[in-house]
């Protein structure tokens, strides 16, 4: 009897194990039949004149939003052969170049900044990748003399210079990405081509407190530890006087990430893994403003970025204006080689390197490790024994700097000599996507713990 009911309990296994197996193909054959009908059934409507006919769109969820998109708005539909199939395909994470599309947003964009763009006849203007050419379309109607367009994909060459034969216009059409321009300079370093200095090569220098000697317009992608942040890169231009700023002051009209604009704007009162040593580079070498918010979808290709673990110290600032990118003036001071003395920019760029790796660190227990007994010199100023880094404001960092440099016993301390030593370890000092270690990976204490968190 007990072998019966064993026998049965072991067929009756068996049974269920099969039925189980049956059910979940059976599922799986039902969801992709649900899933190629969903798509085959996707309609996308556009005008034709005055009547109104049905297309069928093929393809993964991504594609058919796209293509939403894009048969949204009549200017749109316009521009939307121009756009090659790679940049509607799929989302990228570190695109090398972004263009906006809509032609109605472009023409609200040029708009705010045509006074700024007329005010001097001997400022050149360039637009980096402009892509189909919906701000260049305004450009050229605005009647600017010394326009030039850098434009690294060849796919969009031919359109742009028809643009610019039916505004009767020569506008000289590089294909080069401009936001590359540190690679460039890193090759000359080595080679002494002059490949930088052959593209600059009409630009008339002038002095920094002139006014701006270039006006750059265009889209700065999301970018890995930097590679194409086009203001990151200026602020080491500014340091090592290398680049772009040899020529002058550069004024900036971009449109960038809100969590890249925040990050690189913050100040003491933010989180201190937001508040980094480039924030208070930023913020002593330039002035600012947000001149439009405008929607995320309207500059292609379509980029994201992961949310993952890593990134919940600052997830409100990344989740801050999510569907939209910030339209932003950045313009590099014109006293600001009389505030700080060109011979004290690199001694500050790595007293705040080295000092605010850790937001933490105690203002005058970490300058003793320089200038051993010089405590009783801070605390005059105000500095308290708890004094940390992270709590000053750029101005009382800058304060603090200037008069350490200015004891007696700055030039014969080790730090110096130390900053030199980086400076050897560096494969190229002024490349901004070497010298952002100190951003991309940080040390950061919480609740009396360090911990190294990537950014």
């Amino acid at each position: 009897m007990l072998r019966l009911c064993y026998q049965f309990d072991i067929q009756n296994t068996i049974v269920r194990f099969e039925l189980r197996k049956l059910f979940q193909k059976s599922s799986v054959i039902l969801k992709n039949r649900l899933t190629d009908s969903v798509l085959d059934k996707n309609i996308v409507d556009t005008e034709n004149n005055s009547d109104i006919k049905k297309e069928f769109i093929k393809g993964s969820k991504f594609e058919i939003e796209v293509a939403e998109y894009l048969s949204s708005k009549q200017c749109l539909k316009d521009i939307k052969s121009m756009i090659p199939e790679k940049y509607t395909r799929k989302r990228y994470k570190y695109p090398d170049s972004q263009f906006v599309v809509d032609k109605d947003i472009a023409e609200e964009l040029i708009s705010l900044i045509k006074p700024k763009l007329l005010e001097d006849s001997t400022c050149h203007i360039f637009e980096i990748n402009p892509g189909p050419g919906a701000i260049t379309e305004q450009l050229l109607q605005c009647d600017i003399k010394n326009l030039r367009i850098f434009e690294s994909d060849s796919n969009f060459i031919s359109n742009l210079n028809v643009l610019s034969m039916l505004n009767k216009k020569t506008t000289p059409i590089t294909q080069y990405n401009f936001l590359l321009t540190s690679a460039l300079v890193y090759k000359d370093k080595f080679d002494n081509n002059g490949r930088f200095d052959s593209i600059m090569s009409d630009i008339q220098h002038k002095k920094w407190e002139d006014s701006p000697a270039v006006k750059i317009i265009g889209v700065i992608p999301p970018a890995f530890r930097g590679g194409t942040d086009l203001v990151r890169y200026l602020i080491y231009n500014i340091i090592f006087q290398t680049g772009l700023v040899l020529y002058g002051r550069p004024e900036l009209f971009v449109v960038m990430q809100p969590s890249s604009y925040l990050q690189i704007t913050s100040n003491n009162k933010d989180s201190h893994i937001v508040y980094r040593s480039s924030s208070v580079l930023f913020s002593l070498f330039f002035e600012s403003e947000i001149l439009r918010k405008i929607p995320k979808k309207c500059v292609f290709p379509w980029s994201f970025r992961n949310s993952s673990k890593r990134l919940s110290p600052i997830h409100k600032i990344l989740a801050t204006d999510k569907e939209f990118l910030y339209f932003v003036r950045v313009t590099p001071h014109a006293d600001l080689l009389t505030k700080i003395k060109p011979e004290l920019l690199k001694p500050l760029w790595y007293f705040l390197r080295h000092h605010m790796i850790s937001r933490r660190n105690r203002v005058i227990e970490t300058i003793e490790n320089w200038i051993p007994g010089c405590g009783p010199r801070l605390i005059a100023e105000g500095i308290t024994l708890f004094t940390e880094f992270g709590d000053l404001t750029p101005q009382e960092i800058l304060h603090i700097f200037k008069l350490f440099a200015s004891w007696p016993e700055f030039n014969s301390c080790p730090f110096l000599s130390s900053m030199e030593t980086a400076l050897l370890k560096m494969e190229n000092p002024g490349c901004v996507d070497v010298l952002e270690d100190e951003d991309s990976e940080e040390v950061v204490e919480e609740n009396g713990k360090t911990k190294q968190v990537k950014l």
